[in-house]
């Protein structure tokens, strides 16, 4: 018979070696009997991962979590990217309580963190961005920063990329490459798609590069003038030609990830958004770079767009900013974010954006990746762990790419290495045993996503990538790959 929760081991005390713990079956009975209360009374329309898995979490510390059965799972997702420091770090939890205790929202009135928090932002990101605008989550930063892109440029369209992810309101669902605004439309006109350069399955470079003076393509290597397997150049003719031909009137701004994070770890040639911001240069308008997903540490540096060594015009922020407290952020330049319609009075407010409580979250969050070395030990750890699941293609044949950088990392699985046919219910069964294993990751389909806390130290990361050849081994014999 199962313990109560409550008489289990304390999350604190877990040391290295110890989880998982598994004490029944994933999900246990415990889960499955208030999963299915809540079924009652809840939206359908939860994440693919909650509803496949049906688990009901009762705690988490750093990198453990802990189902209302007592089983303790390592997290290998933190919370959907969100908690880098690691589930109720101490000095977040005491931050938020101490504020709780004083004021938690008053509109946006001015209050002494806020500052802090805005100050301390220009001074961590590239570049001259230095103005904040502070909301309640990512796509409502994302609504905000079309919104300013249009103020400042004039412009009235705005173009994003194939396979990117920017959020499910009506506004945002405009610039979704995912499929999440299938079933949603007609959508608000003005929002185009544009091809992202994928290495894994490019849709232009081939073989050899045609592009005059840039040579062949090496095999997995990489073209004469490019800096990726696949000619960036190519994408951005092709991109800038495509601008021209869909646009009706002046485009106010380019939105893109640095790393498709959604669409499963899509990481593109070192020089594409250099030439990409060139390119909104040339066009007169504003490029906008979606760190939601990525920012705050999550790639071994503090911005995923520092590895491409470019200042954006609008930078946005979410998911990793308040330790799982909710909060979002877009930060611009002195010129940029005084525009208007955006800053006349309440052209730029939200009700939620900037409260005490976020606010609180995001200061103790930004103070612990800046002195706790997570964001450098994402970075070492998580080189260790791409060379682990590279070593692994050898021996199983369901691996088709292994990517990422820091602690963002994507397994692709594929049924063909040739045909690269997707392997989505092979990646449904592994993402199962994995969490029946005692680890939890992000996405039960073929892109099997992976993001630790920051704080995972090396050896419990790769136990857990010891438990997912386990269940790898154990997916491809169910599937006759082995």
């Amino acid at each position: 018979m199962t313990q109560p929760v409550q008489d289990m081991i304390d999350l604190r005390d877990v040391r290295e070696g110890d989880a998982p713990i598994m004490l029944t079956e994933s999900p246990g009975p415990k889960s499955l009997e208030i999963w299915e209360k809540e079924c009652a009374y809840i939206s359908p329309g939860l994440s693919g991962s909650t509803s496949t898995s049906r688990l009901v979490l009762d705690e988490g510390y750093m990198s453990y979590l802990r189902d209302v059965d007592g089983n303790i799972y390592i997290d290998f997702s933190s919370g959907v990217v969100m908690t880098n420091p690691g589930h109720c770090h101490p000095k977040v939890v005491e931050a938020i309580n101490q504020q709780t205790s004083r004021l938690m929202n008053v509109h946006d009135h001015a209050v002494p963190n806020r500052w802090e928090l805005c100050k301390k932002l220009a001074e961590i990101t590239p570049g001259n961005l230095k103005r904040t605008q502070l909301y309640s989550g990512g796509t409502e930063t994302v609504e905000a920063a079309i919104r300013l892109a249009k103020s400042y440029t004039g412009g009235t369209e705005v173009y994003s990329f194939w396979n990117g992810f920017h959020g499910k309101t009506l506004g945002s669902l405009g610039l979704d490459g995912t499929g999440f605004s299938k079933g949603f439309g007609p959508l608000a006109p003005g929002f185009h798609r544009l091809p992202y350069p994928n290495p894994y399955r490019p849709l232009v470079g081939g073989e050899v590069c045609s592009q005059a003076g840039h040579g062949a393509l090496a095999e997995k290597g990489a073209c004469s003038k490019c800096t990726g397997p696949l000619c960036t150049d190519r994408y951005i003719s092709f991109i800038e030609k495509a601008i021209e031909t869909l646009s009706v009137g002046k485009p106010a701004a380019i939105i893109a990830e640095p790393i498709q994070g959604a669409g499963g770890t899509v990481i593109p040639p070192l020089d594409f958004f250099k030439k990409l911001k060139a390119l909104t240069q040339k066009l007169g308008c504003l490029l906008i770079i979606d760190e939601i997903l990525t920012g705050f540490g999550r790639t071994g540096k503090w911005w995923a767009i520092e590895h491409f060594g470019v200042e954006p015009d609008i930078m946005l922020m979410g998911k990793g900013m308040g330790c799982g407290y909710p909060v979002g952020a877009l930060i611009s330049t002195e010129e940029i974010i005084k525009s208007k319609p955006f800053a006349n009075s309440s052209g730029g407010s939200s009700s939620f954006g900037g409260n005490p409580m976020a606010c609180a979250a995001a200061m103790a969050n930004i103070e612990v990746l800046e002195t706790e070395g997570y964001i450098e030990n994402a970075a070492v750890v998580g080189e260790k762990l791409l060379r682990k699941l590279e070593g692994m293609k050898s021996s199983h044949p369901l691996i088709g790419d292994v990517r990422g950088m820091g602690y963002l990392i994507t397994v692709e699985l594929v049924k063909n290495r040739e045909t690269k046919e997707v392997a989505d219910a092979e990646g449904k069964s592994m993402f199962l045993k994995m969490l029946n294993k005692g680890v939890l990751t992000i996405t039960p389909k073929a892109n099997l996503r992976m993001a630790p806390p920051l704080c995972m130290t090396e050896p419990v990361a790769m136990k857990a990538l010891d438990i997912f050849e386990e269940a790898l081994a154990e997916t491809e014999k169910e599937f006759g790959y082995a």
